[in-house]
């Protein structure tokens, strides 16, 4: 058994026992837990956090409230020498499974170099493989995706029908909402048919909206879901970092949003993140480094004619097919729109001008500049010629007739300013 392995049992063995140390590990009796360098000031940093709670709850006096404040001095300093960072919303054992968990999955086989080439790496078949779907529409295993839509525009509708339908196929799932209330997500998932058989037990809420990062991870370890889906981007920040970092730092997005990728690393199978778009083209608002962060980014727009279908273009390194879906009502949700994809409408002789005005390549400023049109008109125009495939936008940008297409598969597109 490989050390990640035996650190990956040692962390789950940890969460299920809580504070129960396991001195050898169950799967393998012959590797002793006390092998893990961090393991020692853990134990130490677990016999004070037991001491100090039995202290606290059977012997409140003078005397052992000065005792109190000394063991938790040592259980802070534990945790410190461990590498940890003291927490005081949780239990220190769940804190201390996040961080083993999360080194199992970085650290390299031990005895073994850090370097490989790549010809060793071929021999592993699965590196080969398209991540598999844990949804229908929006998680992938090992992935971080970004849904991207308009406020009020089926987001939250959208990945509530996509969780529902991963936790029919016995999928794990977990809901996380700062902008919700839990009555509305509850009835939501009723409405849904959330409840009947086992469903209602794969779906995880949160009750009440998510403080920090820190809490939110050891939920992930402990419950292990295979999709997580955060709604939305912007809330949450607020919620755990108390602030959303300006459109100009684009190094802190892609940070932040790395921190949702770190998730697949620990238990989480993949997640969906929900982020809120500008409302004259569409795309994410902010930094483009809420862009380079995930693997895909889903666009979700609207389809001309068809008020409850909504069309999820998507841009990222597998190349996913876009997807048409719409809105069978609150309790069926979304569904697949087959009948809807390969519509396009003909162009009146005003947008048959605009589109002749669009040369590959084109920015929307551009593209707006040399056809004359009002910007209000012209912004219509670009979605309808968007919705009814006319016309292509790409993750940076800019824009090319349908017909123009580029040979390149998605993953070569540079994120860059719109």
């Amino acid at each position: 058994m490989s050390a990640a392995q035996r650190r990956k049992g040692a962390a789950l063995d940890l969460v299920d026992g809580q504070a129960n140390i396991p001195w050898e590990l169950n799967d393998d009796p012959t590797a002793s837990f006390f092998d893990f360098p961090e393991v020692p000031p853990l134990i130490a940093a677990v016999d004070a956090h037991g001491r100090a709670w039995n202290l606290f709850h059977h012997w409140q006096t003078p005397q052992g409230e000065a005792e109190l404040r000394a063991l938790k001095e040592d259980e802070r300093r534990a945790l410190v020498e461990a590498g940890l960072r003291p927490m005081t919303d949780f239990p220190a054992t769940a804190n201390a499974a996040a961080f083993i968990l999360h080194r199992a999955a970085r650290a390299p086989e031990e005895g073994l170099p850090l370097d490989v080439t790549l010809t060793a790496l071929l021999a592993d078949p699965k590196l080969l493989e398209v991540p598999a779907s844990l949804s229908p529409w929006l998680v992938w295993a090992g992935e971080l995706t970004a849904l991207i839509g308009r406020e009020k525009g089926g987001k939250s509708s959208l990945a509530a029908s996509d969780a529902t339908r991963a936790a029919r196929a016995g999928r794990k799932v977990l809901w996380l909402t700062s902008e919700e209330g839990l009555n509305r997500v509850v009835k939501r998932f009723a409405d849904l048919g959330s409840t009947a058989g086992l469903v209602g037990d794969r779906l995880l809420l949160l009750r009440r909206w998510p403080r920090s990062w820190e809490e939110i991870e050891e939920v992930i370890v402990r419950s292990r879901p295979d999709a997580v889906y955060v709604d939305s981007l912007s809330s949450f920040l607020m919620a755990v970092d108390g602030e959303v970092p300006a459109t100009s730092e684009g190094e802190e997005w892609q940070g932040r949003m790395l921190k949702f990728k770190r998730w697949t690393t620990l238990c989480a199978g993949g997640v969906c993140v929900l982020a809120h778009a500008t409302k004259l083209d569409g795309q994410y608002r902010g930094s483009t480094g809420i862009g380079a962060g995930p693997d895909t980014l889903i666009t979700m727009g609207r389809v001309q004619n068809a008020p409850t279908a909504r069309r999820l273009e998507f841009v990222g390194r597998w190349g996913f097919p876009s997807r048409t879906v719409q809105f069978m009502g609150d309790a069926k949700g979304y569904e697949e729109a087959q009948d809807l994809m390969g519509h396009r409408r003909s162009l009146t002789p005003a947008r048959q001008r605009t589109l002749k005005a669009l040369k590959p390549g084109m920015t929307f400023t551009g593209w707006h500049k040399v056809s004359g049109a009002p910007e209000r008109t012209f912004a219509d125009a670009v979605q309808f010629f968007i919705d009814n495939r006319y016309v292509t936008k790409h993750a940076n940008g800019t824009y090319v007739p349908a017909s123009d297409r580029p040979k390149v598969r998605p993953e070569d597109v540079r994120l860059d300013d719109a």
